[in-house]
């Protein structure tokens, strides 16, 4: 069993309604399967395998995930998973 920190900041914790929570998932894509079923709300960001939300910022364990259609990443027991959303305004 796997457990993988999730933290949400900014956009994605306001979606979420959540600063962070612990997930089950062997694999980056597993884990953006519970994620979506958890919260819904942010399915359009992250969960299409064509091209996810380019505002989306997603790391493990502090690295930048550059392609974050990577679904077979294994995750290892312990790993933090950040996602984030770019600021922009003007």
């Amino acid at each position: 069993m796997t457990k993988v920190k999730v933290k949400y900041l900014g956009l994605f914790k306001t979606m979420t309604g959540v600063g962070s929570e612990e997930i089950v998932a062997s694999s980056l894509g597993e884990l953006i399967d519970e994620v979506v079923k958890r919260h819904g709300v942010i399915k359009n960001h992250l969960y299409e395998k064509v091209g996810s939300d380019p505002s989306l910022i997603l790391t493990y364990n502090g690295q930048n995930v550059k392609n974050i259609k990577d679904y077979e990443m294994k995750l290892k027991d312990g790993d933090e998973i950040m996602l984030m959303s770019i600021i922009s305004g003007g």
